[in-house]
């Protein structure tokens, strides 16, 4: 079991019925209702029976610890991801979720091709709020999920600010940069951030050498000892290993274009639909600057008139006795 934990506090513990090993977990320590959770007698009980956790990072390490749980620093599962022995390096960029202030920079110093793409997985706006869903079923999902992977093992250099889009490329020797911009939530990176060249985006944006996308720097290392005791833990709780991770969509192209022609559709809705908000909010305050125009004309009609100027020594007097 590894994961971000959680959305929902009724979902810790799991059923007594799994027998798990718990590794590579994320605790988010903002959130009030999670630590209560987590520190309840059920669930500290629960953990040092299935102990000892894996943890993402420092900071769920040490809660564990400060919390008398058997723990260790896991890193991240994606760490052990395997390479696709049918993609081969080549001469394109792969931008994630980076602000376009970063992708025209990097336009002015390379003539490689760069790829700009999102790990968010567009919902359906045919539903309403309360109930939309995501775009795609659980076997699109993985399908391009692992359209991705390959997408940045296959690249020359990857920029992003996701982390896990960063810890897969080292996992795939592909020559990574986080930009780390973040300024909530930061406790998920710590421990990670070490094993991976990043910087904060205006501290690249002034040193481009930081990581020259034409000749980008080798990753780091440290990772390796981190994916070897991941792979072997987890080798010994299921006695299964996989070789290699190869591609599980269909051959027919179609498909995968059929999943990103309804990714295209969407956000062409998103934006319609949000055009015409935007259309009926300016509508809306167009409205209400004329009434205001017309009141202050009336006013100002008001203040200049015989009557107003007659009252005025009657609304002195009124103003003195407040």
């Amino acid at each position: 079991m590894n994961a971000w934990y959680f959305h929902y506090e009724g979902t810790w513990p799991p059923s007594n019925s799994i027998d798990p090993l718990i590794t590579s977990i994320h605790i988010n320590l903002n959130d009030e209702k999670v630590i209560n959770s987590f520190i309840s007698d059920e669930s500290l009980e629960y953990m040092k029976r299935h102990g000892p956790i894996g943890a993402r990072d420092i900071s769920t390490l040490n809660f564990l610890k400060d919390n008398n749980i058997p723990s260790y620093f896991s890193g991240c599962l994606t760490l052990t991801l395997d390479k696709n022995p049918n993609i081969k390096k080549q001469e394109y960029i792969v931008t994630v979720d980076v602000p376009e202030e970063v992708i025209n920079f990097l336009k002015t110093k390379t003539n490689k091709r760069i790829y700009n793409v999102t790990h968010m997985v567009p919902l359906n706006m045919n539903k309403p709020n309360e109930t939309r869903i995501s775009l795609y079923n659980s076997k699109e999902k993985f399908t391009l999920a692992n359209s991705l992977l390959d997408l940045y093992q296959g690249a020359s250099s990857v920029i992003t600010n996701r982390l896990h889009v960063a810890l897969p490329c080292l996992a795939f020797d592909t020559p990574v940069l986080l930009i780390n911009n973040y300024t909530y939530d930061v406790d998920r990176f710590v421990g990670l951030n070490n094993l991976l060249r990043n910087t904060p985006l205006d501290e690249y944006i002034s040193n481009y050498e930081i990581f020259d996308i034409n000749n980008p720097p080798e990753n780091k290392k440290d990772y390796l000892k981190l994916r070897n005791e991941l792979i072997n833990i987890c080798k010994n709780f299921t006695g299964h290993i996989n070789n290699e991770r190869t591609k599980f969509y269909p051959e027919d192209s179609n498909f995968y274009i059929s999943l990103i022609s309804n990714n295209s559709k969407e956000i062409n809705k998103y934006i319609t639909k949000n055009n015409l908000l935007y259309k009926d909010k300016l509508n809306e305050i167009i409205k209400k600057d004329k009434m205001i125009i017309k009141q202050n004309k009336k006013i100002i009609k008001i203040k200049l008139s015989n009557s107003w100027k007659f009252t005025k020594p009657l609304r002195l007097i009124r103003n003195f006795f407040k």
